[in-house]
């Protein structure tokens, strides 16, 4: 179960980080 929770924490923020720079990208 943490094994899950390690790789889901590390997706979420992978993605987290694609998208705010896809964000400040479209901003700047």
């Amino acid at each position: 179960m943490s094994v899950f929770m390690k790789i889901y924490n590390y997706i979420e923020q992978t993605f987290f980080f694609t998208l705010t720079r896809k964000i400040v990208g479209n901003l700047s």
